[in-house]
């Protein structure tokens, strides 16, 4: 399984603030806040960190995106409580699709996660495979951080 592991909004502030409590570094972005949780031998709250799959392979034959997520789901894997499945959508056509990217741009500051763009895929996984996908990027969206001890 392929996937993504993300922190919320509200996780990602709440373990600064504990850090800071407790006289800890407190972590510049959620980004660095994931990579230095999942690469350490700290004992955090393991809730605040999610995972999002998106490729399956080997032992479930899935031939398309929307199989794959439904299949994620059946098998627990997915989280779904963060808004990321409700934003799954799959365009008739290219308007909406134009239409698609600027909802869910205009829209991302509802989500309790920092979303920087969109992954756009073919549907069958055939096509992926030819390469059929782009990464549309947002403009940046910053964490507010309060400035305690030391950063990250």
């Amino acid at each position: 399984i392929r996937g993504e592991l993300f922190i919320t909004k509200t996780g990602f502030e709440a373990h600064n603030k504990e850090r800071a409590r407790k006289g800890l570094r407190i972590y510049k972005s959620p980004s660095s806040a994931v990579s230095g949780l999942a690469k350490s031998k700290e004992n955090f709250n393991q809730k605040i960190i999610e995972f999002h799959g998106f490729l399956i392979s080997g032992w479930v034959r899935v031939e398309t995106q929307t199989e794959t997520l439904r299949k994620l789901r059946e098998l627990r894997i997915n989280g779904w409580r963060n808004g990321f499945y409700t934003t799954f959508n799959l365009p008739q056509d290219f308007y909406a699709l134009c239409r698609y990217i600027q909802n869910s741009q205009t829209r991302r500051d509802e989500f309790d996660s920092y979303i920087d763009g969109l992954v756009i895929k073919a549907n069958l996984l055939s096509e992926q495979r030819k390469g059929k996908i782009i990464a549309f990027k947002y403009g940046s969206e910053k964490p507010q951080i309060n400035q305690t001890p030391s950063q990250h």
